[in-house]
């Protein structure tokens, strides 16, 4: 059974007006969050143009300063729209852009009608522009790095299209056939789409937020806060992938970096000085690493880096260009360049291992061997020993030379 236009006009309408007190709503809580404000007037602007819509007639062609104002309007809900996801992915919005898409519908409907073209040109006028926005939209949320990656981004994507096509069929069909367009029939199905989309748009606009504030509590949870770096919590999260390397037959290298003489310099400029060494030591930590390796704050002053599919050469060697980094690097403390040296242990994950602990503590027997072998040097575990204890580390569970004196 057909639905009757009041029908339809009173569901789009309480629907758009219960996504609007939900967004008012989370935007007291995140009034720094621009792409919700955003989200909010394109809602608002559907609102008030369905409003107006209902106080005229269904049907007929608008006139010209009734159509200006509705397509306008309509214009505005979907740049909004847009805009909020450009912001949403952190990307900049030019207002002269954000006032071109709103207004393009209504100014080349208007338009249309100033220079003698047929209501029918003028209105597929309409569509053009407002399909460019939906596909623009679209773009927005394919067009996104790994770590912008949302699952509800798909709802935005799908409900994009399903405008997407609905604009594109009313184009074909005002261009290319003479069947009515400003009927009671036509009326229905529009509102109908308008409803169906507009649903889940919004509902994805929700989904989006939350979703992304879910994984920002999960990332913060996984985070070390002063250097950026994974804690040991997220480096459990990030494990699979090196993990998988292993069960291939490949090796999984570990990397156990120790800042030297820490303690000196916490007494010498403070904790905040110590806290700036930290920072940048831990920028030439992961700036040493390969993308794929995972980089972790294992505490205090210690570093551990998990290294999958490699070889001891290249672990060691990767142990060798952060000690040389580190050393050569002019770290400034309250204005005075302070020399920093890390003693560094490596180790490789043996593959009868079921985990990365034995190896972990092999790294770690190896970075203290070097600390008390002269500091600023990598070492390197023997296979299958580990040393017993931090204190006196015995030196037997450290094959070969240092790499440098």
């Amino acid at each position: 059974m057909a639905l009757d236009i009041n029908t339809l006009q009173f569901a789009t309408l309480s629907s758009r007006g219960a996504y609007l007190a939900v967004f008012i709503v989370v935007v007291l809580r995140q009034r720094h969050e621009t792409y919700l404000w955003h989200w909010i007037a394109s809602i608002l602007a559907s609102v008030l143009t369905s409003l107006f819509m209902m106080s005229g007639p269904v049907d007929g062609w608008m006139p010209l300063s009734r159509g200006l104002v509705t397509y306008c309007g309509f214009g505005a809900s979907l740049a909004l729209a847009w805009s909020g996801l450009r912001l949403f992915y952190r990307r900049p919005v030019a207002s002269s852009h954000l006032l071109l898409l709103a207004g393009l519908p209504g100014i080349l409907y208007s338009g249309a009608l100033l220079v003698g073209l047929s209501p029918r040109i003028a209105l597929a006028l309409v569509f053009a522009p407002c399909l460019l926005i939906a596909v623009l939209a679209v773009y927005e949320c394919l067009w996104t790095r790994a770590g912008d990656h949302l699952w509800s981004q798909y709802i935005i994507v799908a409900a994009m299209i399903f405008y997407s096509l609905s604009f594109a069929a009313s184009l074909v069909i005002l261009v290319a056939t003479d069947l009515p367009m400003r009927d009671e029939a036509a009326a229905r199905i529009a509102l109908a789409v308008d409803l169906v989309a507009g649903i889940l748009v919004h509902f994805a606009f929700l989904a989006m937020s939350g979703e992304r504030a879910s994984l920002r509590l999960s990332r913060l949870a996984q985070t070390d806060p002063l250097t950026g770096l994974a804690n040991r919590r997220g480096l459990i999260a990030t494990m699979n992938k090196a993990w998988e390397s292993k069960r291939d037959g490949k090796r999984v290298g570990i990397i156990m970096a120790d800042i030297d003489h820490f303690k000196s310099i916490n007494d010498r400029f403070g904790h905040p000085g110590g806290d700036d060494v930290l920072i940048v030591f831990a920028e030439l930590f992961a700036g040493t690493l390969r993308r794929e390796d995972i980089a972790v704050r294992w505490g205090g002053k210690e570093f551990l880096a998990v290294l999958p599919d490699i070889g001891l050469e290249q672990t060691l060697a990767i142990a060798e260009r952060l000690r040389l980094a580190t050393a050569s690097h002019h770290f400034q403390i309250a204005g005075r360049i302070v020399k920093v040296t890390a003693s560094i242990g490596v180790a490789m994950v043996e593959l009868n291992e079921v985990d990365i602990e034995p190896a972990t503590r092999r790294a770690d027997a190896a970075h203290y061997a070097a600390k008390s072998q002269g500091r600023n040097r990598v070492c390197q575990s023997s296979p299958g020993r580990e040393a017993g204890g931090r204190d006196g580390v015995d030196s037997a569970a450290v094959a070969g030379e240092p790499l440098i004196a």
